[in-house]
């Protein structure tokens, strides 16, 4: 095959791509629970203990979202997105919760994914019937980084999603039997690694190193 016709499929092969309809992303956390308060006397209702890990996972068609031009699909608009589009969803030890009817809001310093407004949410625990024990509960999915401004663009959103240094949170509170309970799982930056001493001179020394053989080759080779 010549070069132009390999040169030609590529192309073609790239300007199809670039035609594609952009797709939902999934981002997940690795989460550590750290507030369980669980005075229920059902013994089927347990909440994860602090220090249980697991995970949340936000699901966001950015692209889609701010290209659709409905103005019932935008930030701080308490009807539900297309879960083919937006959805949030945790699975921590036997907890397991999943947004049915997701809107999407922005506040300075982060962004929460939730059942509408008023954040009625549904938690499953293994063994335990939520409908049979009164469950009361409210809660949302967050994206939080302090000092963000507040997200006016779905596409917002996505680059907080992508941030190292933001903070994924699932967390709700309510009754359950009457009785209060309230959950926090949160994840942790991951800490940048300092380079040890030992390896900064090792990097100074190599750099010094490269630059001394490119001032060598430029004197000896021809020109």
């Amino acid at each position: 095959m010549k070069f132009r016709d390999i040169f030609g499929a590529l192309t073609a092969t790239a300007l199809s791509t670039m035609a594609l309809p952009a797709m939902a992303a999934t981002f997940t956390f690795n989460v550590e629970v750290v507030e369980s308060i669980d005075v229920v006397p059902s013994p089927t209702f347990d909440l994860p203990d602090v220090g249980t890990v697991g995970t949340v996972s936000f699901l966001l068609d950015a692209a889609t979202l701010d290209s659709d031009g409905d103005p019932l699909t935008g930030i701080n608009i308490d009807a539900p997105l297309s879960q083919s589009l937006a959805d949030a969803e945790a699975t921590i030890g036997g907890l397991t919760s999943d947004l049915s009817d997701v809107s999407i809001f922005g506040f300075p310093g982060g962004a929460r994914f939730s059942n509408g407004s008023f954040s009625n949410i549904i938690v499953s625990l293994s063994g335990a019937d939520c409908i049979a024990l009164s469950c009361t509960l409210a809660g949302s999915f967050s994206i939080l980084k302090p000092g963000a401004p507040a997200p006016t663009l779905f596409a917002d959103v996505e680059a907080l999603l992508l941030d190292p240094d933001a903070i994924a949170r699932f967390s709700f509170n309510g009754t359950v039997q009457g009785e209060s309970i309230s959950f926090v799982a949160e994840s942790v930056p991951t800490p940048v690694i300092p380079l040890p001493a030992g390896g900064l001179l090792l990097l100074s020394g190599l750099i010094g190193f490269t630059a001394f053989r490119g001032r060598q080759r430029l004197a000896t080779d021809p020109l």
